[in-house]
């Protein structure tokens, strides 16, 4: 209905609760007095009913242990405030409620559940009751051992790291005459694997004690065995979501059920040790947890015990299979990140997408950037500073966003990945960069941390610094807190924690800049579980650019050799471009004879980091003379002419542009090969001047070859002594393992000769022994230049399929029963004898038995050769609840709920139906007279039947209605697999803070967050659960007093006849009122 619009055409929504009365009651009201029964006939399902809320912390601690360890209602919680918004005091009652949400709802909650337990166990002292200290010891472990766990969307049991042992139970902790313990006098009930050898190979053993009260009791066991499920991750084009983050499989924190294992525990009178059979794994189970799980997975579940006489009893329990120590304390850098590979910190910045921090960037990573000496100094600043890193802190930028103080932004540090996996970064030490700004995704927690920067030379320790923490860092504070998000901090930008330092490469002290060379950078961390964890690169600080160091045909190629600490690519002509070789010589590039361009080629090789070099060499020149100057283009070229007279070479150099003669300024570097039979380091360079006049010039020497400056582009070449040729040295090519006929590949071939002066000149015209590649073994390649050989081996095979491999796996890993493997993304992949990788297209599998649930295995076969991968096939799932058999249907007020007459079966997805009896009962409450809607829950479904409790010493109530009898439904499940439920709000005799008599809390409302706390002198982990299950609670009440308007957390409200008492007894919604008929 409308309430009509105001004056601009607005919809008016009464600020007051409105109570709309059917007209056919009118006359009831007109009256002015006399009572009305209230009952609200309309319900709305929470389905987040008694489950876990989506903010509350979960564990595990950094240690592996279980935190937290017990929930309470945390979400919603209406209840007293003191304080606005404003943190000032609320003048006038009407603001004096609130709902609130929290470990601020949930700590009370259970700290009034634990003063109800304790006001039971009180002794006598000196006349004054005082609290039992041995009853106080131990009321952490009976209320986690009575505790019942909640449920994720998908019914089974919320993960022990969200919930620990579940939700307080009052009544059951003070019935209970059994409590629990992981650990004698512990006061906990939980049992800690934490990553023990056994579980750590997947061997489950389980040992509790149990401290019994009462006679000896029996009870029926259920070990529930779950490990975290994996899921596929699909983005939708039109989301907000990172492009990045798209079929890609996420470990999620509701649960997969790997096993569940029944037996029989005895509990006998007194204190007893529990030890349970050794639990498993199975392979299958395994297998494909080290597929989808990089070093550790949580195995976790709980142990349940029951009978039909005590209190449900259970425990939980955690571990880690596989190695917790391999965890990474940080993540990788991006230039170490493996491709498609999707990283914790690509998920937070994903959120920050979602929130509108598009530039924000939580990856590991490094920038380079220039900051003057001034910045580094500790000195005040003004108020109006503004921190060059302020967008970046704020996720308004990443790195690169930070500006220097020469106003440039930094840029991403350059890498490279050497043979032996590790990294090289290579930075400049000048006024465009001397600071590199290193950031780190905290992925552990860490206790302390160090970074040192080494000069390799002499080992000397150059810098010692440590990362800080983005929010808590400062130069005396080492740890690290892990980068995951918090909501707390997601409103203002700074999302969450992360590692950070600014490294100035130069001398604090002195102010010199580091010079040239390489260095070596170090990350320490000591992680808070006391393990130790390093992180090693090699620095190369470089100002200069490559030079060429000389220039010989090699067949259809030119090989031009570099000389530089690092390269970057060479650039031919205007288009092709070429990655830079390196061996043992050093960097080359190898330029193919159809780079000639009018009789020339023209390149460039550049730095990694810092310049480049322009160059033009002439393919047929047998002295590989090469001109370098960076005023060179692709325009320009020049001719040699060449005399010889004796010992000495005479040169003369034209240059020209576009075919005509031209000046080419600058420095202009030479590099001439020396003739072979001559030592190059006994030569003498004459550079004449423009008055002919020839100057003896200084040269730089690189194998058989010299680099000089020349002036004019005239110089001699005076040779000096012989030299002769030693030996040869080969460095094998890459491929040493042939088929049979399989022509010889000589990539990677390195041949060098020794001379009579201790050079290494690398030779191209060597021969090349003939080798038989017609039949199998071990044969002997030569290689012969002028009176020298060397050898190298090869082996020559039947080339044969050594093994098959899975190069990917299928997309789908997770079935339901009876549900056909889908093959779809599974690749593989055979390995040769000769080590050639082929894809496998024409594969078989064997047939797997997916109808029954657990771990199984999927063969691959290929000819003799097979391969296996895991998949694991669901629990078939509840798809309903039937009520099959009705019983006891009324109840006289004050009278037990008794569903023994019943019999409710559960239906699951696999077609299968079966009687079920540890269901959950929410929804009665026998001192509230009238109708009832009595909920089942199990498995994540519902089932209601209709009850009527009716005035003590009264009449069970008859009616010729139907409508008005009891009855019991099932609800039409819905698409989602959450809980639902169709219960009213109990009353506040129901809450955990309620009396010893109240009923079990599984019946209580509202919701849950997680802290860690000291209670009652009772350190207790706690967590808010969400257990409000119907959004309108009803009303059944006589109208007596209208003082008496309960503001709890629901329940009956008893007020006297009066609109505007009524009116101001619903706080929220819209109820229309029937009146009761009587008899």
């Amino acid at each position: 209905m409308s309430f009509g619009t105001d004056a601009e055409g607005n919809d008016i929504t009464p600020e007051i609760p409105v109570v709309l009365i059917a007209y056919e009651d009118r006359d009831i009201f007109d009256a002015g007095t006399g009572q009305l029964s209230l009952v609200s006939d309309v319900y709305v399902n929470n389905l987040n009913a008694r489950q876990m809320a989506t903010f509350s912390s979960d564990g595990a601690t950094y240690d592996y242990r279980i935190k937290p360890e017990i929930s309470a209602p945390g979400h919603l919680i209406k209840g007293a405030v003191s304080e606005n918004d404003a943190y000032e005091i609320i003048p006038t009652a009407t603001d004096t409620y609130d709902y609130w949400s929290g470990t601020s709802m949930s700590a009370p909650n259970y700290t009034g559940a634990m003063a109800l337990l304790l006001s039971e166990h009180t002794i006598e002292q000196a006349g004054k009751l005082v609290i039992d200290e041995g009853y106080l010891a131990s009321i952490n472990a009976r209320t986690m051992s009575t505790a019942e766990q909640m449920s994720d969307q998908y019914g089974l049991d919320a993960s022990v790291r969200v919930q620990g042992a579940g939700m307080v139970n009052v009544k059951a902790a003070l019935d209970s005459k059994i409590y629990l313990e992981g650990v004698e006098n512990s006061g906990k009930a939980k049992i800690e694997l934490k990553n023990n050898v056994d579980i750590a190979d997947g061997v489950i053993k389980l040992s509790f004690v149990a401290h019994n009260e009462g006679e000896a009791k029996t009870f029926n066991t259920k070990v529930k065995i779950y490990r975290p499920s994996v899921y596929r991750f699909d983005r939708h084009d039109s989301s907000k979501e990172s492009p990045s983050i798209d079929n890609v499989k996420l470990q999620a924190m509701t649960n997969t059920l790997i096993a569940e294992v029944a037996t029989v525990v005895n509990i006998p009178t007194g204190t007893s040790t529990i030890d349970l059979d050794t639990i498993t794994l199975a392979s299958a189970t395994k297998q494909y947890i080290d597929e989808h799980f990089e070093t550790a997975c949580p195995i976790e579940g709980y142990v349940v015990l029951t009978n039909d006489e005590d209190p449900r009893l259970s425990i939980p329990f955690l571990g880690y299979y596989g190695d917790v120590s391999q965890a990474l304390a940080v993540e990788p850098f991006n230039f170490e990140k493996e491709p498609g590979k999707t990283y914790p910190s690509a998920l937070v910045n994903n959120i920050m997408r979602i929130m509108g921090f598009d530039k924000g960037d939580f990856s590991s990573d490094m920038a380079v950037g220039y900051f003057d000496r001034s910045f580094f100094d500790d000195e005040e600043v003004d108020d109006d500073y503004v921190s060059p890193f302020s967008d970046w802190l704020y996720n308004k930028g990443s790195l690169t966003s930070i500006k220097g103080s020469n106003n440039l932004g930094f840029s991403n540090i350059k890498s490279t990945k050497n043979a032996n996996g590790r990294h090289t970064l290579y930075s400049q030490n000048n006024n465009n960069a001397n600071t590199i700004i290193v950031q780190q995704y905290v992925m552990r927690s860490v206790q302390t941390n160090d970074l040192t920067i080494t000069k390799k030379s002499n080992n000397e320790v150059i810098l010692r610094d440590h990362m800080f923490d983005t929010l808590w860092g400062k130069d005396d504070y080492f740890a690290l807190a892990k980068s995951f998000s918090l909501d707390k901090y997601l409103s203002n930008g700074i999302t969450g924690h992360r590692a950070y330092t600014i490294l100035g490469l130069f001398d604090q002290d002195t102010g010199d800049n580091y010079p040239d060379g390489e260095y070596e950078l170090q990350f320490d961390y000591v992680l808070s579980d006391g393990s130790h964890q390093i992180k090693t690169y090699d620095l190369v600080i470089d100002n200069g650019s490559p030079t060429i160091a000389s220039v010989s045909a090699k067949g259809e190629y030119l090989r031009v050799r570099f000389q530089g600490t690092v390269m970057g690519p060479v650039r031919v002509g205007s288009t092709t471009v070429l990655d830079p070789q390196k061996d043992e010589l050093g960097y080359y590039a190898d330029i193919h004879e159809r780079e000639i361009k009018n009789g020339r080629i023209f390149f460039s090789g550049f730095g990694l980091i810092a310049g480049n070099v322009n160059a033009i060499a002439h393919f047929d020149d047998p002295d590989g003379l090469i001109v370098a100057n960076l005023a060179l283009s692709s325009a320009n070229n020049f001719t040699v002419d060449k005399s010889v007279d004796g010992d000495t070479l005479s040169y003369a150099l034209t240059y020209y542009r576009y075919n005509s003669t031209a000046f080419i300024s600058g420095d202009k570097y030479v590099t001439l090969n020396i003739p072979e039979g001559y030592d190059p380091h006994k030569v003498t360079v004459l550079d004449y001047d423009s008055a002919n006049v020839g100057i003896e010039t200084p040269y730089t020497v690189y194998n058989q070859a010299i680099r000089f400056l020349t002036v004019n582009s005239r110089f001699d070449v005076v040779l000096g002594d012989a030299i002769t040729l030693s030996s040869l040295q080969i460095t094998p090519p890459n491929k040493t393992i042939y088929a049979v006929d399989e022509p010889l590949d000589l990539t990677g071939l390195l041949v060098t000769g020794k001379y009579s002066n201790n050079s290494t000149v690398e030779l191209f015209d060597y021969a090349l022994g003939e080798v038989d590649m017609t039949s199998p073994g071990n044969k002997e390649v030569t290689i012969s230049y002028k009176d020298k050989t060397a050898i190298f081996n090869i082996s020559v095979v039947a080339e044969a399929i050594n093994a098959i491999v899975i190069e990917s796996l299928p997309t789908k890993t997770v079935y339901e029963l009876n549900e056909d493997i889908d093959l779809s993304g599974l690749v593989i992949k055979s390995l040769t004898n000769t080590n050639k990788v082929a894809v496998i297209e024409n594969y078989t599998v064997a047939a797997v038995d997916t109808s029954t649930p657990g771990g199984k295995i999927v063969t691959v076969n290929y000819e003799e050769f097979s391969v296996n991968f895991a998949i694991t096939v669901l629990k078939a799932s509840v798809t309903s609840l039937s009520v099959t058999k009705v019983g006891k249907l009324y109840y006289e007020e004050g009278e037990a709920l008794d569903l023994s007459g019943f019999i409710f079966t559960a239906n699951y997805s696999d077609n299968t139906s079966a009687v079920i009896t540890d269901y959950r009962v929410m929804g009665f409450n026998t001192n509230k007279i009238g109708h009832q809607t009595v909920t089942i829950n199990y498995g994540g479904k519902n089932a209601t039947i209709e009850v009527i409790v009716y005035e003590k010493g009264g009449q069970i109530p008859t009616s010729s209605s139907s409508s008005s009898a009891p009855s019991s439904s099932v609800p039409v499940p819905s698409s989602s697999s959450a809980p639902s439920s169709s219960v009213p709000a109990p009353s506040s005799s129901s809450a955990p803070s309620s009396s010893s008599s109240a009923p079990s809390s599984s019946s209580s409302k509202p919701a849950t967050s997680s802290i860690s706390s000291s209670i009652v002198s009772s350190s207790s982990s706690i967590s808010a659960f969400s257990d409000v299950v119907t959004s309108s609670a009803p009303v059944d009440s006589s109208i007596t007093d209208p003082g008496k308007i309960n503001r709890g957390c629901g329940g009956s409200i008893t007020t006297s006849l009066s609109l505007l008492a009524m009116t101001a007894l619903l706080s929220v919604g819209y109820i229309v009122f029937k009146s009761k008929k009587e008899k």
